[in-house]
């Protein structure tokens, strides 16, 4: 194999163990993630990036065969969740830093794959790249907008529990 196939190689197998170590991440965020949209959002995440582990593996036996890199990769669209909040404050927070470490892994992912299309040699390659690097910016702006969400949904019930904590407490005092 000559240096270029190697380093492509290399990049493939990279990029795929980035990808795995992103599903698993997503996974076990998923399992601790209780405010229902980020539990979804986390599981979306987590079959995105298998699918992207899963593409990369097929792509890279296709250049190891000789065959054309394909660069067009398409994930199923992001639907909302229709299920209700219905957590506390507390966890809510807690989620929020899940969330946000999240985000932080995605904005990694964007840079890795900014910096693997500069530095792939051939076309298909760079042109994979470009496309995953697309994708991981769409997880972002994903995350990004579920982290809004939560600490809107955290405003309003900081809003509301003073007076529900006080009209309980006149309640009990009949």
């Amino acid at each position: 194999m000559f240096s270029a196939e190697k380093e492509m190689v290399s990049s493939f197998e990279d990029a795929e163990a980035l990808e795995n170590s992103m599903a698993r991440l997503y996974g076990e965020y998923s399992r601790r993630i209780s405010y229902p949209k980020g539990k979804y959002v986390m599981r979306f995440l987590m079959d995105a990036e298998k699918g992207h582990l899963n593409f990369l593996k097929v792509q890279e036996s296709n250049f190891l065969q000789g065959r054309k890199i394909l660069s067009k990769l398409s994930e199923r669209p992001f639907r909302e969740s229709g299920k209700a909040f219905n957590d506390t404050i507390n966890t809510l927070e807690g989620d929020i830093t899940l969330l946000e470490s999240a985000e932080a892994l995605e904005k990694a992912d964007v840079q890795y794959y900014r910096l693997a299309v500069k530095k792939a040699r051939a076309k298909d390659a760079k042109a994979l790249f470009e496309t995953l690097k697309s994708l991981e910016f769409a997880h972002l702006s994903l995350i990004s907008k579920t982290i809004k969400s939560a600490r809107e949904e955290g405003m309003a019930i900081t809003s509301v529990q003073p007076k529900v904590l006080f009209s309980s407490m006149v309640r009990a005092k009949r």
